[in-house]
């Protein structure tokens, strides 16, 4: 006999990369309604709508839930159901057949933007198969510069920011107030302490700059410049870190010699500022310590000057002391 029982169960929200803590409510083994979960230390009772809408999408009635196998021709639409043990066996069949005739690279990969962590199971697969993972996605274009820079100049992948532990943050190309909830509710509550100080750099008078100390309304595109412009500042006014610039930094002295010619005057005619608000926020986020960059995606569609914009962030976390922005 079935049971009116609503069973709560704890998980996490997976239709993006913040997996938000939810509270599962189940009734007869189906899922009624979706809440956030309070007792979550990163979203703290946070969900967006995608969250409380999944058990909608779940029993949609065009939702994909078993395998289907082509029954007609291409393109007629006609398809029959299998089972998993089928498809498997068929799939593993035709990748078996592929590697053989042709080798382990001749397959190749493509994800949507499903948005999850699930890149390390593709990664994991095409590496038992002996492929050096030909795999084409959304993050050629998001993220992936970046996170190539990282890798290059300091070994390390550092998509976030420790925000929890920073006394200010530079908010570049990323409006968290309206696109990273779960990171705004605790930027937030850092603000209302009085904890932080935030600097935003963006073209556009966001809803998170309402709460800056520092807004920079650059011109579009001239990211690499400010960014040079805070070098030049930091560095002329010797404001820099020399003690880790002495032990891990290669090609200072080069670095200095390069920044010399992007003083905050031409950094303003470039760019569109007062000089006055480039030497300012290149004090408060040197000088603030420890500081991280929150940055978003927007640098990453400035075409060829992308890959400098983020170089040049890493120098700046690197020359300030803040080389590695742990996850927290």
């Amino acid at each position: 006999m079935a049971s009116n029982t609503t069973v709560i169960k704890k998980a996490g929200c997976f239709f993006c990369h913040n997996h938000c803590g939810v509270l599962v409510h189940v009734r007869n083994g189906m899922v009624v309604k979706v809440r956030g979960n309070p007792d979550h230390p990163i979203s703290r009772g946070f969900i967006c709508e995608r969250a409380l809408r999944a058990p909608k999408w779940l029993y949609h009635k065009d939702q994909l839930r078993y395998p289907l196998k082509r029954a007609g021709d291409r393109g007629e639409g006609k398809w029959e159901r299998i089972s998993w043990d089928q498809a498997l066996d068929e799939i593993a069949e035709k990748l078996a057949q592929n590697k053989d005739s042709y080798g382990p690279e001749n397959l190749l990969t493509a994800e949507g933007t499903y948005r999850s962590d699930h890149i390390w199971a593709r990664a994991r697969f095409m590496n038992l198969f002996g492929n050096p993972q030909n795999n084409m996605d959304p993050g050629t274009i998001c993220a992936m510069n970046c996170l190539a820079i990282d890798m290059a100049i300091t070994g390390s992948m550092n998509f976030r920011s420790d925000l929890a532990n920073s006394k200010c943050v530079v908010l570049w190309g990323i409006n968290p107030a309206e696109t990273r909830l779960t990171r705004w509710a605790l930027l937030r509550e850092k603000i209302r302490r009085k904890e932080i100080k935030v600097i935003i750099v963006d073209p556009r008078l966001t809803k998170s700059a309402e709460y800056a100390d520092i807004t920079l309304q650059l011109r579009p595109g001239t990211d690499a410049a400010l960014a040079l412009g805070w070098v030049h500042v930091i560095i002329n006014e010797d404001l820099y870190d020399k003690d880790f610039v002495e032990q891990w930094a290669h090609g200072f002295e080069e670095l200095r010699e390069r920044v010399r010619e992007y003083n905050p005057q031409r950094v303003a005619g470039i760019t569109g500022l007062a000089p006055d608000d480039i030497i300012r926020s290149a004090r408060m986020y040197a000088e603030t310590k420890p500081a991280c960059i929150e940055r978003g995606v927007a640098s990453d569609q400035l075409g060829f000057n992308s890959g400098r914009v983020e170089q040049v962030r890493v120098i700046l976390r690197a020359i300030t002391g803040n080389p590695v922005n742990p996850i927290k």
